[in-house]
């Protein structure tokens, strides 16, 4: 229910009196047979009443009845009292007796008492009579009345049952302000001797100058001008219910707020209460304002040192491979309690014969990835329950050590668990089917100054050609940008291999299919393709696609010119399914190793970057990660999907 601007002027007005008004007449419980004939009959609600005196007040007031039916005309009826205390009768006065108005049935009889000779928090009794000649047999005509000056103990930081529990912690405010967790706060308390379970309270926050927290020294001076009284409130079942009486909200002018079963107890129950075990103040506060009041919401007071309460556990599950689009990933199944906010893990690769990491190891790496600093492991967060699908360049045996984080109520992230799962992947051999040619030859890469209009990125790159073991005259450059300072290495989480891929024809034409060449941008792949090949699959015949967009090979050397033309550009990159970007470039791949005329000093690809696109697309951002770098040792074991070329290449999907 939105109860905001929902509050009645009848309601306000009651808020702005306390909600102190009552009727006067405390219904009792029993009711009274009818009395015999020609008698009156006067009787008591309760055979014993306790109350609570203040040195603010000099009398209490006892309230007896009568028979409605016999209320038509007034009564005077006569009181008696006696004392379990010898100095009662000097310390109390009970008047002698007391008179019902007429058409009245009930009065209060009037019982005087002076603090000053009372012994405070001790318990007084009196025993009230009503004189015999009126008294209903059928009823109480007596009552004990058990009067305790109680003083309350001196205000001390609440504590708990160690030294880290010292009342101090952190308050979390609520709707209708955006949720803020101020720190440090501390709560006082007071309470009567008589009675532990009945406690006052006081909750203040820092208002000093000191910003750094740790700095502010802890001390129990609640009259510290350092502090600024916050809440006051109280508990009469030693914390199981809390009361926030009204007050003026001291984080805005103009509104207030009380424990919503205060203000609408007919609408809400009384849901505030602390935790002795988790030292947290829970209060269902609404506030308002002259408007009308906002739904309620919970505030929290954190005590620091106390036990943590929560239960957290995480799972891991590994459920096997998949295959999407060619591509090989394993599931992985994360299962978060709901206490668990956040997991932060990465992966390491093991040994064939591993069974896992030892306990240290796993304790040194989730100590490490908890740390923002470091940089020897890659840390990926999952935020939910579900499924993570991982893929790596080749065949292993895998380990995931995760670390489970609780947000607290002031913002901060601790971790509470941590968890692992060993796995295997099994992938296809990235270099089965290829015969490397040379390890050694020099590709003059332009692809980054063409798309960027940079110059300052042309390098020189030593990489591996391989020829297709299948396909007479298919090549590729394998993992071209794995050693290039242009590009940031991510690492095995990724799984395609990259390669500019070549079809060299028997008179010595060069045209290049579409290729990934291990650059992923905005989670996608650039992915690149001669023009020729562009035009081949489209439907162009050979014969009428110009010269100038064929590259040739001679003397061991591939070479393709640019064209200086946009439209129609040497090179075209494509980024998903963007508008086509040109890649208007010189190509040189040399397979002796022969360096070509010196390129320019490579950069860092910085600033703002532009590329001209086919049809006028728009720019992209700058973003070069490789995929992985490439390994010339062992391969991994084929699992039977060798990547088949032909001449003609395969048409992009």
């Amino acid at each position: 229910m939105n109860i905001k601007h929902y509050i009645s002027a009848a309601v306000l007005a009651l808020v702005g009196m306390g909600f102190t008004a009552c009727d006067g007449k405390d219904e009792p419980d029993y009711k009274p047979a009818d009395k015999p004939a020609d008698s009156e009959r006067v009787y008591f609600a309760k055979s014993k009443i306790t109350q609570i005196v203040t040195a603010d007040e000099s009398e209490v007031l006892v309230t007896v009845y009568r028979p409605e039916e016999n209320a038509a005309s007034d009564l005077t009826v006569q009181i008696l009292a006696t004392f379990a205390q010898e100095a009662g009768s000097q310390i109390f006065h009970v008047a002698p007796e007391v008179t019902f108005p007429e058409n009245q049935a009930f009065t209060q009889i009037a019982v005087k008492y002076d603090t000053d000779a009372m012994t405070p928090n001790t318990p007084y009794s009196i025993y009230i009579a009503i004189d015999e000649a009126n008294a209903d047999v059928y009823g109480l005509a007596s009552t004990e009345l058990v009067l305790n000056y109680e003083v309350m103990t001196d205000w001390a930081l609440f504590k708990g049952e160690t030294e880290e529990q010292d009342g101090y912690g952190s308050w979390t405010i609520g709707s209708p302000f955006s949720t803020e967790t101020l720190s440090p706060a501390r709560v006082f308390e007071r309470h009567i001797p008589s009675n532990p379970n009945q406690i006052e309270f006081i909750m203040q926050v820092y208002n000093g100058d000191e910003e750094d927290e740790s700095l502010i020294p802890h001390d129990d001076n609640i009259n510290n001008p350092e502090w600024l009284d916050v809440w006051n409130f109280s508990t009469s079942d030693g914390g199981k219910t809390i009361i926030l009486p009204i007050q003026e909200c001291v984080l805005a002018n103009g509104i207030s707020y009380a424990e919503a079963s205060i203000l609408f107890p007919n609408e809400f129950k009384n849901a505030s209460s602390f935790d002795p075990v988790s030292g947290v103040f829970t209060v269902n506060v609404m506030c308002f304002d002259e408007g009308g009041a906002w739904n309620p919401a919970y505030w929290y007071i954190n005590l620091n040192g106390y036990a943590d309460t929560n239960e957290y556990s995480l799972t891991i599950t590994d459920n096997g491979q998949v295959n999407i689009a060619d591509n090989d990933y394993s599931v992985i199944n994360f299962q978060l309690s709901k206490t668990l906010d956040f997991v932060d893990y990465t992966i390491v690769e093991l040994p064939e014969d591993s069974n896992g990491l030892s306990e240290e190891e796993v304790a040194d790496i989730a100590s490490a990835i908890q740390r923002p600093e470091q940089t020897n492991y890659a840390v990926s967060t999952v935020t939910e329950s579900g499924n993570v699908t991982l893929s790596f360049p080749s065949s292993g045996k895998f380990e995931i050590i995760a670390v489970g984080y609780h947000t607290g109520k002031d913002g901060s992230s601790e971790a509470k668990i941590t968890e692992t799962c060993v796995f295997s992947f099994e992938t296809f051999d990235p270099y089965a089917g290829w015969t490397p040619v040379t390890d050694k030859a020099v590709y003059v890469d332009n692809l980054f100054a063409a798309l960027y209009g940079h110059p300052e990125f042309k390098q020189e790159l030593t990489v591996e050609v391989a020829s297709n073991d299948e396909f007479k005259g298919v090549f590729r450059i394998t993992n071209p940008y794995a050693d290039s300072d242009l590009v940031e290495v991510v690492g095995a989480s990724h799984a395609s291999f990259g390669s500019i891929e070549f079809v060299v024809t028997e008179d010595g034409i060069v045209y290049f299919p579409y290729s990934k060449v291990g650059i992923i941008e905005d989670k996608m792949d650039w992915e690149i393709c001669s023009y020729s090949y562009y035009m081949l699959d489209k439907g162009v015949e050979p014969a009428d696609i110009p010269a100038q967009f064929w590259g040739s090979f001679n003397n061991g050397k591939v070479t393709l010119d640019a064209v200086n033309n946009t439209d129609t550009p040497s090179f075209i990159m494509f980024l998903g399914d963007n508008m086509p970007y040109a890649a208007d470039m010189d190509f040189y791949l040399d397979i002796n190793g022969d360096a070509a005329a010196a390129p320019a000093k490579k950069h860092k690809a910085t600033g703002t970057l532009t590329r001209n696109a086919v049809r006028l697309a728009s720019a992209k951002p700058s973003s070069f990660p490789a995929r992985f770098k490439a390994s010339f040792e062992a391969a991994a074991k084929t699992q039977g999907r060798n990547l088949k070329l032909n001449a003609s290449a395969p048409r992009r999907r």
